[in-house]
């Protein structure tokens, strides 16, 4: 009796601690906001991941291993490896540096890779955003504006919290243009005043509004995002104009 009892209690054990040491399995990981992605696959029975993240500046962290349950280090390593924790949270896991300062060799000075990677929706794979991009540019291009919107919406709503910061402004000027081919300039401005740029109308008030909100864009953020900027002013004169 006692020994059947004991061989339960190794199995719940073990359950247990399989449970606790799982790690992320294959598919494609995003951070809120889209800074930071993690890639994990199976290769020869063996789990790889990829992390590359963007932080200020154009700065950026690029790293890549071998995972074993909820560990990982990164393969290049010589003297020093670089180990991180995989947690498990809601969506994802969590990823921490278990060394510091070896971790921090793959990552740029104003760019870090720790926090929460959540695992994409099937509509938001790198390969299914770009289908889903290309259904509703091809609609807007074919005059179907009202589906093009339709996709628009649909595509924000499923993978919306997972745009960068410039994508997320591109965005939202193509929804606007689509929104004044609809004959609805109000939206079209409203859409528009959720970008960064758009209560401005040109470099010099951009960046008194930026002042004004003790907010910085570094010299690679400013020139990544003037030409989105650029285009939120064009179209804001669009939609202005519609609506007189």
């Amino acid at each position: 009796m006692s020994r059947r009892y004991g061989w339960s209690g190794i199995l719940v054990w073990l359950a247990a601690f399989g449970a606790v040491a799982a790690g992320p399995t294959p598919g494609e990981y995003s951070t809120k906001q889209g800074w930071g992605s993690l890639q994990v696959n199976d290769k020869g029975g063996v789990r790889q991941f990829e992390i590359l993240t963007m932080g200020a500046n154009g700065h950026s962290c690029s790293l890549s291993g071998t995972l074993q349950g909820d560990k990982a280090e990164v393969s290049d390593a010589v003297d020093a490896p670089c180990k991180l924790a995989f947690k498990p949270v809601a969506g994802g896991f969590s990823i921490a540096a278990l060394t510091q300062d070896s971790c921090r060799d793959y990552c740029g000075m104003r760019a870090g890779f720790e926090g929460d990677y959540l695992q994409l929706p099937a509509g938001c794979t790198s390969a299914a955003s770009s289908r889903q991009r290309e259904a509703y540019l091809r609609d807007y291009r074919g005059k179907r504006y009202a589906e093009a919107l339709a996709g628009m919406q649909a595509f924000a709503g499923e993978c919306g919290e997972f745009f960068t910061w410039l994508d997320r402004d591109r965005f939202a000027n193509d929804r606007a243009l689509t929104l004044l081919r609809l004959n609805r300039p109000q939206e079209c401005l409203a859409a528009l005043d959720q970008t960064m740029a758009g209560r401005s109308q040109d470099e010099a008030s951009f960046q008194a509004e930026l002042d004004k909100n003790s907010t910085m864009l570094p010299p690679s953020d400013w020139d990544a995002y003037l030409p989105i900027a650029r285009s939120t002013w064009f179209n804001r004169k669009l939609c202005e104009a519609a609506k007189r």
